[in-house]
């Protein structure tokens, strides 16, 4: 593959409000994830896949801290990274859509669009493949059983945080892509899409990836639409070229389509300054399976932030031609499982027990702890016969000797009392926001 092909964007500057309770102090982009920035893991995936042209949209506010964290204690990577810096008001005002219009200028070739939240171990080259064979105007990455799991912490209402999409049965040609929040009981499809496409899947098991493959082209029509008409990347700009399948090309769009002479030369089109046809584009959607076997994550949500924690240590190697970064910690006198991932200068008591959890750097662990199937985020103390189970906790926290922490999440600086026991609770401070769900 050539590694000038394509350019990557990656959208690295989301505000993180379907896990408000991890991202009142820390942005998204820098939460943890198996003691690595979450930002980190699809510059990764890009650097495995030969991608090395890559545009990062982080916030100004902590560009300074990617760029340090890249530098200074991340495994290096060897990418062009263009920081493109969005101030607070432009994040308050923009939507995906809005940015990729900022940095227009920028794009040179076909590119791929990626949520800074992606982590997979998917072979990238399986997508471009089929972008390529079918010259695509886009090319969209779907997963059925993308990583998610429960979600520790008081039981509420939140989003499903579904995709209702509509492929041709025999192409798996896209039709139809809208979040199912979106709608309310009934969900109509255009007349011409039903005329011209008669074996139809409507479905709400895949979920779209936010990974996108695009012609070069796109842009044009982004840039041709303002702010009002197309603000969003999934709500307008990817709708917008998928019904061009079946509600024709509007002469503008046939201009750009004519120019690109990698369409001309496969589908040999004609456009003679009239309005083409439907059917002159064509958008294709990638399906991963769960039998497949990838980790395929969008870390969006806690349900899936909690379990690609534990997931994604099975596939850190792939991404780190290197192997794993050895923890500088001395060895363990507790027991720890092969299936968890220990931060640098972590203490262990006597035996104390660590399975399927990920602990961060600098936490003390006391005789006798048990801590199962949790996330402990750096500088975390945890007293000596605590047990904690299903539970995230979050940087500097402490747990008291003999606690009982179950199904929770314990804040940033917060304290468990000594045998206090927790279930299903959010332990955070008196002047905390109100959680931003979004339903």
């Amino acid at each position: 593959m050539s590694r000038k092909e394509y350019q990557a964007v990656v959208f690295a500057a989301g505000s993180g409000s379907r896990m408000s309770e991890l991202c009142t102090d820390i942005p998204k982009c820098l939460l943890p994830v198996a003691n690595l920035p979450l930002f980190w893991y699809p510059l990764a995936y890009l650097d495995k896949n030969g991608i090395k042209d890559v545009i990062l949209i982080v916030p100004k506010k902590c560009s300074s801290d990617l760029k340090r964290l890249l530098t200074e204690q991340c495994p290096k990577l060897s990418l062009t990274i263009d920081f493109v810096e969005l101030t607070t008001d432009q994040l308050d005002e923009w939507a995906t859509a809005d940015a990729l219009r900022y940095i227009a200028d920028k794009i040179r070739t076909d590119f791929i669009v990626m949520s800074g939240d992606f982590i997979s171990d998917f072979p990238l080259h399986n997508l471009l493949n089929l972008h390529r064979a079918k010259q695509s105007a886009l090319t969209c990455l779907l997963a059925e059983g993308a990583t998610n799991g429960p979600i520790p912490g008081p039981k509420m209402k939140r989003s499903k945080d579904r995709d209702l999409i509509a492929l041709d049965r025999k192409t798996n040609r896209i039709l139809f892509l809208g979040a199912e929040d979106d709608f309310e009981d009934v969900v109509t499809l255009p007349p011409q899409l039903l005329n011209k496409y008669q074996q139809i899947d409507l479905t709400s098991k895949y979920r779209d990836c936010h990974l996108y493959v695009m012609k070069k082209w796109a842009i044009d029509v982004l840039k041709a639409q303002s702010d009002s008409q197309m603000s969003s990347i999934k709500a307008d700009l990817v709708p917008h070229l998928i019904e061009r399948q079946y509600l024709g090309l509007s002469p503008e769009i046939a201009s750009l389509v004519q120019r690109d002479s990698l369409s001309n030369l496969a589908n040999s089109l004609s456009f003679n300054g009239r309005e083409s046809g439907a059917g002159d584009i064509n958008c294709f959607a990638l399906v991963v399976t769960a039998a497949d076997g990838y980790v395929v994550s969008r870390t969006n949500n806690l349900g899936a932030y909690f379990e690609i924690n534990k997931a994604v240590v099975r596939i850190l190697p792939k991404l780190l031609p290197e192997g794993l970064p050895v923890s500088s910690a001395p060895k363990p006198q507790g027991h720890i499982g092969g299936d968890c991932r220990v931060g640098d200068s972590v203490s262990c008591g006597e035996k104390a027990q660590v399975k399927r959890s990920i602990i961060g750097n600098h936490c003390s662990i006391g005789a006798k702890a048990k801590i199962v199937n949790s996330v402990v985020m750096d500088n975390v103390t945890i007293g000596a016969g605590a047990s904690i189970s299903n539970t995230i906790l979050c940087h500097s926290s402490t747990i008291g000797d003999n606690a009982d922490v179950k199904d929770s999440i314990v804040a940033i600086k917060q304290c468990v009392d000594t045998e206090e026991k927790l279930a299903a609770e959010l332990v955070e401070s008196e002047d905390a926001s109100v959680m931003d769900i979004d339903e």
